[in-house]
């Protein structure tokens, strides 16, 4: 799990490394981005920082071209990296849908709660997923989004966005969601929309 940053300290949403040159996040994290305006770091649990980790350079951002900022499809992006990681293993992506009632494991650098507490170091939390009819709106679909119901206190919040829901296939973790936006302004209440990998597979 990597930190999209315009400098060092400057970091603004999460991503995963899914192969040597390749960052999964989110489309509406890269918008109005230029490679040469975002650096991935590495290896930081604390981003908010400038000494740990490693700053990897960019060397395109491709943003799927379905996505408008307004329906909740399709907000998936795809970085490539200026120079392969081959000193550690990607994480792969989950290739089939995950349906409803489905343990994950949310990372990301996001704040802990609507104050922005906690933001900028790195955390989890286990759910589990819902679904997407229990949102009562008919503009989320379950075919290319994955819903969780925050409203018990627990979610993603702001700069969380980009990062994964893992699932365990085995023992080992797969990118099944992508972490996107919520139906109200508060990140400890309504509903967590994330991006399905199944939904997005021939973009990505």
């Amino acid at each position: 799990v990597v930190a999209l940053e315009a400098g060092p300290g400057q970091w603004f949403c999460t991503g995963t490394l899914i192969a040597p040159e390749w960052i999964l996040t989110a489309a509406h994290c890269v918008e109005g981005e230029t490679a040469s305006g975002i650096k991935i770091r590495f290896d930081d649990d604390n981003v908010n920082n400038t000494s740990g980790g490693i700053e990897v350079a960019v060397a395109e951002v491709h943003a799927h071209p379905g996505y408008d900022g307004v329906a909740w499809d399709n907000d998936v992006a795809l970085i490539k990296l200026a120079a392969p990681q081959t000193d550690r293993t990607p994480t792969p992506i989950h290739r089939g849908v995950a349906a409803p009632g489905t343990s994950m494991i949310q990372v990301g650098f996001g704040s802990t709660d609507d104050q922005d507490n906690g933001a900028g170091i790195l955390h989890e939390l286990t759910t589990t997923s819902i679904d997407c009819t229990v949102t009562a709106d008919n503009t989320i679909s379950g075919a290319n989004v994955v819903c969780f119901d925050q409203r018990d206190g627990n979610g993603t919040c702001y700069g969380d966005s980009g990062g994964p829901s893992f699932v365990d296939v085995g023992g080992s973790l797969e990118v099944a969601a992508i972490t996107s936006g919520g139906t109200v302004e508060s990140c400890l209440d309504g509903f967590d929309i994330q991006t399905a990998v199944a939904g997005e597979l021939e973009f990505i």
